[in-house]
């Protein structure tokens, strides 16, 4: 199964999911793409990605577990470029 874009934020912001071990799975790559040329604050909601509270999140590319989110999470994207998250939660 291919990643699948949960979320429009804003012009040119695009929040991508893919469940990493099957379609039930409680675990989900997230992409947090900004197409900006300024940084961003984007947004990935925990509904959007068809997951329910308390969700642990780690960034992949900087190998760093960002700790325990309720509802989703927020961080700074800089232009033209992505965030990467592990995220395992509740599977709605």
């Amino acid at each position: 199964m291919q990643a699948q874009l949960a979320a429009i934020p804003a012009t040119d912001l695009e929040v991508w999911s893919k469940p990493l071990n099957g379609k039930q799975s409680n675990e989900r790559a997230v992409v947090l793409f900004n197409r900006n040329s300024t940084v961003a604050s984007m947004t990935v909601s925990w509904n959007d990605i068809n997951l329910d509270g308390p969700t642990i999140v780690g960034n992949l590319l900087e190998h760093t577990d960002l700790g325990t989110m309720d509802a989703g999470y927020t961080t700074m994207v800089p232009a033209h470029e992505v965030t990467v998250l592990k995220v395992i939660g509740n599977a709605r």
